[in-house]
């Protein structure tokens, strides 16, 4: 067995991670707005929502639809 007098040993804490602070939207950017996910881009769901408040539900106009089309398609 092992030596009765020899120390315990304490465990190491472990480190608590920080966490990366989200980024707040841009409210005069389109492609923040729509932006529903958070990742990187305009996926294809995102465009289509725009498409739809310019096409049906006329709640934005053709240069915010076009801006976040841009970004869709190039980034």
């Amino acid at each position: 067995m092992g030596d009765p007098q020899a120390p315990t040993p304490t465990p190491t804490p472990t480190p608590t991670p920080t966490p990366t602070p989200t980024p707040t939207p841009d409210p005069s950017d389109p492609c923040d707005l729509y932006d529903a996910n958070g990742t990187d881009g305009i996926q294809k769901d995102e465009a289509v929502v725009a498409i739809n408040d310019y096409l049906i539900d006329y709640t934005i106009d053709k240069a915010t639809a076009v801006a976040v089309l841009n970004c869709y398609y190039f980034g």
